[in-house]
């Protein structure tokens, strides 16, 4: 059985920002780890089955766009919530295009952010149960899974 608390992994190149950030989350119970490195965040993600991923748009090496692609493509049913002090109409237009369910804005209001991470962690779970319901029907007239 799963966890009943959302995992989720934060990646941002500002380290107090992160480090901040990953501790309010912590207090609240959820299942937290953090990284300051996109590469890093790509060995994380290969181990483990995160529900959300909290990342920072500009950081060197690789921005969140695209760092977030590459995760989809390990685990296409994770979440992701991008960051960024600067959001421009484009930056919201590509995150939607790269897949994240939301663009918020620096600072970060932690309240607001939870029930994000929240809510997008509980569509997970219904996703996952829905899959799980069509995979064990069983056809009538076959008898077959």
């Amino acid at each position: 059985m799963r966890n009943q608390l959302p995992s989720v992994l934060i990646v941002d190149d500002n380290r107090d920002f992160c480090d901040s950030l990953f501790d309010c989350i912590e207090a609240y119970g959820i299942d937290v780890n953090a990284t300051h490195d996109p590469a890093t965040a790509l060995h994380l993600i290969q181990s483990t089955d995160y529900d959300v991923a909290l990342l920072d748009f500009n950081m060197p090496g690789m921005n969140g766009l695209v760092l977030f692609s590459r995760m989809r493509q390990l685990h296409p049913k994770i979440h992701g919530i991008l960051m960024t002090a600067c959001v421009e109409t484009g930056i919201e237009q590509a995150a939607r295009q790269a897949g994240f369910r939301q663009v918020v804005s620096k600072p970060i209001d932690i309240g607001e952010l939870l029930l994000s991470v929240r809510s997008l962690w509980a569509r997970r779970r219904r996703m996952s149960a829905r899959r799980r319901q069509n995979d064990c029907r069983v056809d009538d007239e076959t008898h077959v899974m």
